[in-house]
């Protein structure tokens, strides 16, 4: 029979795991944000995991399948550099983060924000 202490120590093991899994999911997709050919076998390869095992870890810890993770990064992404960069033209940034087309971008930002990434910026960019 196990101890609590040993239950706790297990659980906070794997809460550990998870946690570093989060953050180099997160982090490998940062590196590879303006790679539009970036796929989840991509992800595959780099964690060594396969198809069906990644999808199930990364719907388990972040509640999201891989593809609206790497989509979601970008457009988070996207919106801080609308904000950070108010010079720099939407298409660039949708081209900088990893979008195929800007017109493809501008559906998907307004689906998440809903607003345009025009909107957006003049919302959030401060006046000079």
């Amino acid at each position: 029979m196990y101890s609590c202490i040993e239950i706790s120590k297990f659980e906070q093991h794997m809460d550990e795991k998870e946690s570093t899994f989060k953050q180099d999911m997160v982090t490998y997709i940062n590196e590879h944000i303006d790679d539009t050919e970036l796929r989840i076998l991509d992800l595959c390869k780099h964690f060594c995991l396969g198809r069906t095992y990644l999808f199930l870890k990364i719907k388990q810890t972040f509640d999201t399948t891989p593809r609206q993770l790497i989509q979601g990064i970008r457009l988070t992404t996207a919106a801080t550099m609308l904000i950070a960069y108010p010079e720099t033209s939407i298409s660039h940034i949708a081209y900088s983060v990893g979008f195929q087309s800007p017109k493809h971008f501008s559906k998907c930002f307004k689906h998440k924000y809903q607003k345009t990434a025009s909107q957006y910026r003049k919302q959030n960019v401060k006046s000079k």
